[in-house]
């Protein structure tokens, strides 16, 4: 009800709303699809044994472990 705000402000923050919802449903919808795709690939990729394995490292002066797998 103030004289200071105008139509014209109002208008550009709404196009702006829109705008920015527009892309962040976009964004939402790609990350859905993406995350439905990487548990499908998950899910069917076949078992090839053990997929991960850690062997210990020893050598002079240091003591380690590697963690190696299948990505």
């Amino acid at each position: 009800m103030s004289g200071t705000h105008f139509f014209d402000d109002a208008e550009r923050e709404r196009k702006r709303w829109q705008t920015g919802t527009l892309i962040s449903n976009i964004a939402f919808a790609a990350a859905g699809a993406f995350a439905v795709t990487a548990i499908i690939m998950a899910a069917t990729e076949p078992s090839s044994g053990s997929p991960t394995a850690m062997v210990p490292l020893v050598g002079p002066g240091n003591v380690g472990l590697a963690l190696g797998g299948k990505f």
